[in-house]
């Protein structure tokens, strides 16, 4: 499929008031969840590198 026909099928269903279950929004659902979970995975994976560089430098 090309691209621009991929685009159009997605304005014509946003337009048509019709939510989007398929491709990248079926897997993130609510956007501010998934900012949510970005978020509060990089501050576990900063958490632990800091943990990491402590442990190696005693």
């Amino acid at each position: 499929m090309d691209i621009d026909c991929i685009v159009q099928k997605m304005v014509k269903t946003i337009k048509d008031n019709i939510l989007l279950t398929k491709g990248v929004y079926a897997v993130l659902g609510n956007l501010i969840y998934s900012a949510f979970f970005f978020v509060f995975a990089e501050m576990l994976l900063i958490e632990a590198l800091y943990f990491q560089y402590y442990i190696d430098s005693t």
